[in-house]
This record gives C-alpha cells, sequence and structure tokens, in this order.
C-alpha cells in the first residue's frame, strides 16, 4: 500500500481481507495514490520512482489466489511505468532481512521466500508480455545497488528525453 492515509488503512486491513476483495482494495489505493502524488509530479516535469507497484499486485494477490487476468483487469488501465527495476535476492538473504524487522506482514508470514520469487519471475513474464519493460537485479550489495539504480534512473532519463 502507499505511504498516504488511504494506504495506511489498507496496510492496516491486510489481514482481514483475501483475494478479490483485498485486490480490489489495493486498487483503489493505487488510483488514490496515482492521482494525489505520482500524476502532480509527473505534471511538473519530474521522475517519480514508486516502491512497488503493478508487479507486486501480480505477487501478492496471485499468491492470495487472483488470477492474473484478474489482476491484469484491475490495473491496465494505470498509468505504466516506463521502466520496472525489480529487486531479487536469493532465499536464504531474503530470510535473513525479514528475521531483522520487528515486524512482518500477512504475505510474510505466509510466503516462502522461494516463492516469494517465484512470483515475481511469473509476473515479470506476464508483464513483459505486456510490453512493460523490467530490469532485474540480483544479489546486489548496498553500493552495487546504489550505482545500479543511478544507472536506472539515467537510462529512464534518456528514454522519456
Amino acid at each position: 500500500p502507499s505511504p498516504t492515509s488511504f494506504g495506511t488503512f489498507v496496510k492496516k486491513n491486510e489481514g482481514g481481507l483475501k483475494g478479490m476483495q483485498y485486490a480490489q482494495l489495493i486498487w483503489a489505493d493505487r488510483h488514490y495514490h496515482l492521482q494525489t502524488c505520482v500524476q502532480p509530479q509527473l505534471s511538473l516535469g519530474k521522475i517519480v520512482v514508486c516502491d512497488r507497484y503493478i508487479d507486486s499486485s501480480f505477487v501478492l494477490q496471485g499468491f492470495d489466489g487472483v488470477s492474473e487476468e484478474q489482476i491484469w483487469e484491475l490495473n491496465k488501465s494505470f498509468l505504466r511505468p516506463d521502466l520496472n527495476i525489480i529487486l531479487l535476492a536469493d532465499p536464504e538473504i531474503l530470510q535473513k532481512r525479514l528475521q531483522k524487522r520487528e515486524s512482518l506482514s500477512a504475505f510474510e508470514k505466509r510466503m516462502t521466500r522461494e516463492e516469494e520469487i517465484y512470483m515475481y519471475r511469473k509476473a515479470i513474464d506476464f508483464l513483459s508480455r505486456k510490453n512493460i519493460p523490467h530490469i532485474i537485479y540480483m544479489n546486489n550489495t548496498y553500493d552495487e545497488l546504489q550505482k545500479n539504480l543511478k544507472d536506472a534512473t539515467i537510462r529512464i532519463h534518456e528514454m522519456t528525453g
């Protein structure tokens, strides 16, 4: 969910709704976030970076039993990103990172790291067929990631003019 007040409401209720009900709540939050945060910045000519977007819906709602086609139907009219950057790591690395957190989301508790990686790869395949470009970074250190993201930002700027 977004960092907006509506997104906070969605996050608080993530364990209480499942399947299509939760997917629709995520859809509403994404719509609100795009209208109130993303599109105003884009209209000013700024580059906007979002943490989680349609890919995450395919992972989380897909894991929750919503079909790829249903997820696509909910999200296909939204603004398409110029580039999706996916950060993946080996399951052991992901699990160690999660163990350092104070609390986990309902999905992080139910989903194994192997399932999460599988679902991201499946989402990338589906969205690539819809002409949504991706860059995948695997097992990057913080310094490598920082450099790669800087390079990706330059790439986005070149793509968008």
